[in-house]
């Protein structure tokens, strides 16, 4: 977390914003899989969310709790790399959708898959 701001205290985006949006930002569903992501730019945050009233307004979004900075991209496409990086790394997916939204600030990405891995009775990942 940064250490000029409390947890939670980043501001949120205005409230009519539609949650579920296209990357040139018309309406859509959580089930369309051309509808947008944000996801953490860097080691050390890993917030990602598709709901877009789940960031950080006031500027570029941005992570609600440690105010990190991040990419767009669409669900689709997300959702085809973590299946193919599943191929070398057991239940990626779900790892993902378990940290929807969850920023890990100062612990880097692996270790917290690492970390799932292990707690499902897995053994340790290996770095990817």
């Amino acid at each position: 977390m940064s250490r000029w701001r409390k947890k939670g205290s980043l501001p949120r985006p205005a409230t009519n914003l539609p949650p579920y949006q296209r990357e040139d930002g018309t309406s859509t569903t959580a089930k369309d899989p051309k509808r947008a992501i944000w996801y953490a730019a860097g080691e050390g945050c890993g917030y990602w969310t598709d709901n877009w009233n789940a960031l950080a307004g006031g500027g570029p979004p941005g992570c609600p709790h440690c105010g990190a900075v991040g990419f767009i991209g669409d669900a689709g496409s997300w959702y085809e790399g973590a299946k193919s990086f599943e191929s070398d790394h057991p239940d990626y997916v779900q790892f993902l959708d378990s940290v929807k939204e969850v920023c890990g600030a100062g612990k880097r990405w692996m270790d917290r898959y690492a970390e799932f891995v292990v707690a499902k009775g897995g053994k340790e990942a290996q770095e990817g």
